[in-house]
């Protein structure tokens, strides 16, 4: 599934993350690097499709803006939900 980012603009606060042009392409492994706050788990959360308050275009198999159930996002930080039900 090719992946491409245009025009990429995200803020909070005083954090910014911005991206002119990225083309992911089919087939190749990537990694994303950078020091603390740099953006590296935003950028996952937009393509994953939880964070959504950006501006810019984010196109998979060419459809703007729309996620599709083929990317996920796995944090380092595992969170375990636990439900117990009863039976009544």
């Amino acid at each position: 599934m090719e992946v491409a980012i245009k025009d990429l603009e995200y803020k909070k606060g005083d954090f910014s993350l911005s991206i002119r042009e990225l083309n992911l392409k089919d087939g190749n492994i990537y990694g994303i690097l950078g020091p603390n706050g740099s953006g590296k788990s935003t950028l996952l959360k937009i393509l994953g499709g939880s964070l959504k308050e950006y501006k810019g275009e984010v196109v998979f198999k060419g459809d703007i803006n729309k996620f599709n159930r083929d990317i996920s996002v796995l944090s380092q930080k595992p969170y375990l939900l636990i439900v117990q039900l009863k039976k009544i």
